[in-house]
């Protein structure tokens, strides 16, 4: 599937109006999408639709919104801002576009593809690395969602929570006490999960 969609996504990057077409594609049926042919407007779109037209395996509508949710958080950034993107970071076109599929593909809910879309239009900004960016993405895929959920609003955030979020890099251990008032496993929010939690806050990804 990802030989398929080989340099769709880089040419679909920058399209102006990236933002409005994923957002309104994401909304439609898939079915109506391929009766319509509307996707031809972003290639990656287009070519995913030609795809299930023959048959293809993708997991048809999910597959598809993810995408959609994806380009429609990147599509928040100006022009400009993604074709400097693509310039810095995509000298291997190959390598580029296979570790954001496969992000994309691991993702277990779409909720996730949206912060994911989120962590890079912050990149795309210049506010987060690209190398961050990979790795911020790669611990959303690894998390429970609602265990981000009640972290991201400090609701619920108890010990267990807390030891679960550590597997996945959002917890740091800070050590262990005594006393039956205070005793106990502690840790802290680590500074990876303060960065998502910024980024997730911003217009309520969550």
């Amino acid at each position: 599937m990802i030989e398929q969609l080989k340099g769709k996504l880089v040419e679909s990057l920058p399209i102006k109006e990236l933002g409005s077409l994923a957002l309104s594609y994401g909304e439609l049926r898939l079915d109506s999408v391929l009766d319509d042919g509307v996707s031809k407007d972003v290639p990656i779109l287009g070519t995913i639709v030609s795809l299930v037209k023959f048959g293809f395996n993708l997991r048809d509508r999910l597959y598809f919104n993810k995408i959609c949710k994806f380009l429609a958080e990147i599509g928040r950034t100006t022009q400009e801002q993604r074709n400097e993107f693509i310039r810095v970071n995509c000298q291997n076109e190959r390598l580029f576009e296979e570790t954001i599929l496969l992000i994309l593909e691991r993702s277990d809910r779409i909720e996730k593809t949206t912060l994911i879309g989120k962590i890079f239009k912050s990149c795309i900004l210049g506010e987060t690395s690209y190398e961050d960016t990979l790795r911020l993405s790669e611990m959303v895929n690894r998390v429970y969602w609602g265990d981000l959920v009640n972290i991201v609003n400090e609701d619920n955030v108890d010990k267990c929570t807390q030891h679960r979020l550590s597997s996945v890099g959002l917890c740091d251990f800070k050590g262990v006490s005594s006393g039956r008032m205070t005793g106990g496993i502690h840790y802290s929010i680590s500074e990876d999960c303060k960065k998502i939690i910024q980024i997730a806050k911003e217009e309520g990804t969550t």
